[in-house]
Order: structure tokens, then sequence, then C-alpha cells
């Protein structure tokens, strides 16, 4: 089923081309893995060894009070939906 979506590969590198040629370097091209998967692979082979617990952290601009996202996966909706599902089985 992967196959049919592209490979599984193709699912979780990244590449960013970079134009540099206004410096003399010309187009600069990096491959790497996607980081949540990444971070999700680290994880899955931690827990092997013992528990992992993780806590949502919300994120807010300190200026505003505005709600941010992005700024890494703790801050994330996944990781807000994750942990109080999560929390919902202890109870």
């Amino acid at each position: 089923m992967i196959e049919k979506l592209g490979g599984f590969r193709s699912r979780i590198m990244r590449s960013v081309k970079i134009d540099l040629q206004d410096v003399g370097l010309g187009v600069l091209q990096f491959t790497f893995v996607d980081p949540i998967y990444a971070w999700a692979l680290a994880a899955l082979r931690v827990s092997r060894s013992g528990p992992l617990y993780f806590q949502f952290c919300p994120l807010y601009d300190p200026n505003t009070g505005e709600r941010l996202y992005g700024a890494s996966v703790k801050c994330g909706e996944v990781m807000h939906k994750s942990c109080a599902r999560a929390q919902s089985r202890w109870v």
C-alpha cells in the first residue's frame, strides 16, 4: 500500500534548495529525514528500554498572549491530543 503512495522513503525524506548564486555559491540542496519522523523513531527506540512520559506544553507569545504553533513537537496539537488520549486511559 505504501508503494502506491510513492514509497516509504519519499514520505520521510525532505529536500530544500537554497539559492546562493548572489554570493557565488550556486544552488545548494539539502536532503534530510523529516524531523517529526526522526523524533517519533527515537521515541520508539527509547521506549523499548523503559516508559516514556510526555507532557503537552502550550506556547504563547510573551507580548500578545497569542497561542503559537510549530516551535516544537511538545507544543503542537498532535501532542495535545495524544496526551489527552493517554490521560483518559490512565484514569
